[in-house]
């Protein structure tokens, strides 16, 4: 049985200088595109947490959720393979992940898909062009390490807006922790700080 030869480091290293050209590139078109857009992004975000809010309100009045004491903004791995940009937003109680009631919501992150599908089409050309019978787990591998440029942008786009969210979140009716706290990470995984209420 013949064995197959693993490339995807091979080509990962290729890829690595268009990767930063291009993000380099692609990074000043979308700053420019949030200075002159920046609200539509807020107004989706904040439409987000609000609807996330009722749903927390509705089970706190039923004694099925306590104090919000975590709001966690995640980078979804999935969104990869559908060539989206999605963030999960979660208002957890002091269980954090051990909360059972589930008040979520996705949001797509509609400002960045253009950018972002662009880059994703000029990367996988490359791996064409430079490598003969690429495989799907190949352009995959390409396609999730270079979300990770998108990743830490959106982190950058969320922590500058903390306080928005923190008032957002403040406004909603809903009973809060003194130590709330807005983080953003991997879904199910490590998360950073990027906002704690003033109560804390």
């Amino acid at each position: 049985m013949e064995q197959k030869y693993d490339r995807r480091e091979e080509i990962l290293q290729s890829m690595q200088p268009y990767m930063e050209e291009r993000f380099q590139e692609s990074g000043s078109s979308i700053q420019k595109k949030l200075e002159e857009r920046g609200n539509e992004f807020w107004d989706g975000m904040h439409g987000k947490i609000e609807r996330i809010f009722v749903q927390v309100r509705y089970l706190q009045e039923r004694g099925q959720k306590g104090e919000i004491a975590y709001l966690v903004c995640s980078f979804m791995q999935c969104g990869i393979y559908l060539n989206r940009l999605l963030l999960h937003i979660e208002a957890l109680d002091e269980g954090f992940y051990l909360d059972e009631q589930e008040t979520a919501d996705c949001y797509d992150l509609q400002l960045l898909q253009d950018a972002y599908q662009g880059d994703m089409e000029f990367l996988h050309r490359k791996v064409l062009e430079k490598f003969i019978r690429v495989q799907d787990y190949e352009l995959d591998e390409v396609s999730k390490v270079y979300s990770g440029y998108y990743n830490a942008l959106v982190y950058r786009i969320m922590k500058s807006m903390g306080s928005l969210i923190m008032r957002t979140v403040s406004e909603s009716g809903a009973r809060l922790s003194d130590s709330l706290r807005i983080m953003y990470g991997e879904y199910m995984g490590s998360a950073a700080v990027i906002y704690v209420s003033d109560a804390a």
